[in-house]
C-alpha cells in the first residue's frame, strides 16, 4: 500500500509540473530538428566480391594428370583480401587520388594530419565479410558519385595488389626454373663431352647397330680363315697348285690379319660399351628433365605475362539513390525521450529536496 502511494505521490509531482515537462521536450524537439537538418547527408555505395583461387593464375602441370582446378578462393585466399583491404596501402592510394585532404577539409601542414585523415577515411570506410563468404566494400561520403567512384576503385587497386602478389610468386618460381634450366644445362654439356670423347676412345659410335655390324664381321673373317685353310689343306700335297698355294697362303695371312684386327675391335667395343650404354642413358634421362624444365619455364613466363583476376565480383557499386544516414527521426526520438526523462528527473529532485528542507525546517 504504501509503494503504491509513493508511485501516486510521483504521478502527482510529475502531473502538476507538466507544462514545464513538456514544454522542455518541445524545446528538445525544436532543437534536434533543427540540428538534425543542419546536419549533411551521407551516401553509402557498396560493392561485394568472392577471393578468386590463385590457380587460376598457374599453368597446368607439365607432364602429370591434370588436376580438377578451383575457382573460388580458400578462406585463406579471402583473409589476404580482408588484410589488404584493410591496409595502409588502399588507403593510402585513395586519399592521394581523390585529393581526400582538401575534401575533409584538414590542413596537410599539420603534424597530426596523417593521423586525422586516416581517423576520417576509417570512419567512413568499411570492408566486412558477408554471411555468405564474400567481401563488401563500402564507402560512405557526402558527394554519392565520388562514394561510388572510390569504393570502385579502391576494388579495382585491391585486385591489382592481389595480383602483384601471386606475380611476385610467379617471379620466383620463374627464376627459380631458370636457374634448375642453367645448371642443369650446364651438366648435360659435360654428359655430352664425356659422351664423345668416351666413344672416342672405344670407337662406339652406334651401340645397337655397331655391335651388329662387328658380330657380322668378325664371323665373316673367322670364317674366311676356315674357308682358306681348308682349302690349304686339300691342296698342299698336289704338286700341281704349287702356284695356287702360295696365294692361298697370302689370302689366310691377310684373312688372319682382318680377323685380328676386328676381334680387336671387338673387344675394345665391348670393353666401353657399358659406360657408352651408361652415359648415353644419363644423357637422355637429363635431356627429358631438361626438357619438362623448360616446357614448364615457357608456361610460367606465358601466366606471368598474361592477366587474371584476383576476384570475383558479384555487384559493383552503383551510385546510391537514398542517404545512409543521418535518421533525423531517430535524433528527434532520441532527444524527446532524453527531454522528458532528464526534465522529470529534476523535477522529482528539487521536489524531494524540497521535502527535505522543510523537514529539516519544522524539526
Amino acid at each position: 500500500m504504501k509503494q503504491n502511494d509513493n508511485l501516486l505521490d510521483i504521478i502527482k509531482v510529475l502531473w502538476s509540473n507538466r507544462r514545464y515537462i513538456i514544454i522542455t521536450t518541445i524545446v528538445a524537439i525544436i532543437i534536434a530538428v533543427i540540428g538534425s537538418l543542419l546536419m549533411d547527408n551521407y551516401y553509402k555505395a557498396s560493392t561485394s566480391f568472392y577471393a578468386a583461387s590463385p590457380d587460376l593464375a598457374m599453368p597446368a602441370t607439365v607432364g602429370s594428370v591434370e588436376n580438377k582446378q578451383e575457382y573460388y578462393g580458400t578462406d585463406t585466399d579471402l583473409d589476404r583480401l580482408f588484410s589488404l583491404a584493410n591496409s595502409s596501402l588502399i588507403s593510402d592510394y585513395l586519399i592521394s587520388k581523390y585529393k581526400l585532404y582538401d575534401h575533409y577539409d584538414i590542413d596537410s601542414t599539420q603534424q597530426k594530419a596523417k593521423s586525422k585523415i586516416l581517423k576520417k577515411f576509417r570512419s567512413l570506410f568499411n570492408t566486412q565479410k558477408t554471411k555468405y563468404d564474400a567481401l563488401e566494400m563500402s564507402i560512405e561520403d557526402k558527394n554519392r558519385e565520388l562514394a561510388s567512384m572510390m569504393v570502385n576503385d579502391a576494388r579495382n587497386k585491391l585486385n591489382t595488389l592481389a595480383q602483384s602478389i601471386v606475380k611476385e610468386t610467379q617471379a620466383q618460381l620463374i627464376n627459380k626454373y631458370k636457374s634448375n634450366i642453367d645448371e642443369k644445362q650446364v651438366i648435360m654439356n659435360l654428359l655430352s663431352d664425356s659422351l664423345q670423347v668416351t666413344r672416342t676412345k672405344y670407337g662406339v659410335y652406334n651401340t645397337s647397330s655397331q655391335s651388329e655390324v662387328l658380330t657380322t664381321q668378325l664371323v665373316k673373317s673367322s670364317s674366311m680363315v676356315n674357308d682358306y685353310k681348308a682349302r690349304l689343306s686339300v691342296l698342299k700335297n698336289d704338286p700341281i697348285y704349287k702356284d695356287s698355294l702360295s696365294m692361298i697362303r697370302a689370302r689366310i695371312s691377310g684373312a688372319e690379319k682382318q680377323l685380328a684386327a676386328t676381334q680387336k675391335q671387338m673387344d675394345l667395343f665391348n670393353s666401353g660399351l657399358a659406360k657408352i650404354v651408361n652415359l648415353e642413358l644419363e644423357q637422355r634421362e637429363f635431356a627429358e628433365q631438361l626438357s619438362l624444365d623448360k616446357e614448364r619455364y615457357k608456361q610460367l613466363k606465358g601466366a606471368y605475362q598474361s592477366s587474371f583476376s584476383a576476384l570475383h565480383v558479384v555487384e559493383k557499386a552503383s551510385i546510391p539513390v537514398e542517404k545512409s544516414r543521418p535518421k533525423r527521426s531517430l535524433y528527434v526520438i532520441g532527444a524527446a525521450m532524453l527531454a522528458f526523462i532528464i526534465s522529470s528527473l529534476m523535477i522529482l529532485l528539487l521536489h524531494s529536496f524540497r521535502g527535505i528542507k522543510e523537514a529539516l525546517q519544522n524539526a
